[in-house]
């Protein structure tokens, strides 16, 4: 079960995975010390929170789980990342209204 669960977080679709920078970009919001940032520091960190999850994920169930399906290639490596790019994406695109 966690298998399939990491699984799903390498290989979202696109909608789910800004979907997922969305809610990213209001969790850190959250936490006090954010807003004291410039904004090209916060969108460092959101950019590297969105990047972490799914290639964490990745890491985890390639290597350390052994997930069947998750075994690691390039492939793998670049659904990640796409996964972790849409996610910045949706986090920016939800604060657009503040720019």
């Amino acid at each position: 079960m966690l298998c399939n669960w990491l699984l799903n977080l390498i290989v979202s679709n696109i909608a789910v995975g800004a979907l997922i920078g969305a809610v990213w970009s209001f969790v850190v919001e959250m936490w006090p010390q954010f807003e004291n940032m410039p904004p090209t520091v916060k969108r460092w960190v959101v950019f590297g929170l969105c990047m972490a999850v799914p290639l964490v994920a990745m890491v985890v169930a390639s290597f350390a789980l052994s997930c069947p399906g998750a075994e690691f290639s390039i492939d793998l490596l670049a659904q990640a990342l796409g996964t972790g790019l849409a996610a910045f994406a949706g986090s920016q695109i939800a604060h657009i209204r503040l720019l």
